[in-house]
């Protein structure tokens, strides 16, 4: 069958290119995740269906969203170094190292860490010393390397107001909460302080 690829010993995807060790695994995977590109999987594909390019690694594809959903596994590599570290094996959950947030699936884990963290990918990579951790939470035992991880972990832990949903540095309003904040430390995580400040509504 076109599926079975010998030199990976593997059965191959050929909409999404993701291997699996068994014919009845890839079948189910088919049914289960390409039920809107099933036109595709009962014929020989043409040069003309595969015109969706990955710019980083020059697979191609039938649609645009089975590209989006490959490139977001790029990304996830990038931080496959996470994988280890992140996992507490008695409690079988992935914690976030800077802030503390636990996520049952590493997947999830890398979400948050693109969302929030982005931006302390040199962090995430070195071993944080006990001695480097000095903003301490004045509501747990938790200590931070950084005053805006310890600002994340107070918003998103301790925080009374966790109905804010709008924006006061630039005035943008937001469905929910978990909006609210991560557009905080994504856009104005340099200006921090600006959110203590009382204007006088």
């Amino acid at each position: 069958t076109e599926a079975f690829d010998p030199t990976e010993n593997r059965y191959r995807c050929k909409l999404c290119y993701t291997n699996f060790k068994s014919f009845s695994t890839l079948v189910s995977h088919t049914v289960a995740i390409h039920k809107n590109e099933s036109e595709f999987l009962n014929r020989e594909l043409t040069a003309s269906d595969l015109k969706y390019n990955c710019g980083e690694c020059g697979k191609k594809f039938v649609t645009k969203d089975l590209v989006k959903s490959h490139r977001r596994k790029h990304a996830s590599e990038k931080f496959e170094f996470l994988r280890k570290e992140a996992f507490d094996k008695l409690e079988n959950i992935y914690r976030c190292k800077l802030c503390y947030t636990n996520y049952k699936s590493f997947s999830s884990l890398v979400s948050h860490t693109i969302a929030i963290h982005k931006e302390d990918m040199e962090l995430l990579q070195t071993k944080i010393e006990e001695n480097e951790l000095v903003h301490n939470c004045s509501e747990c035992d938790y200590r931070f390397v950084t005053e805006p991880l310890l600002d994340y972990h107070n918003s998103r832990s301790h925080s009374l107001n966790q109905e804010t949903k709008h924006c006061k540095l630039c005035d943008l309003e937001f469905k929910a909460y978990g909006g609210f904040r991560q557009h905080k430390y994504k856009i104005h995580r340099l200006e921090l302080a600006a959110f203590k400040r009382n204007y006088g509504e």
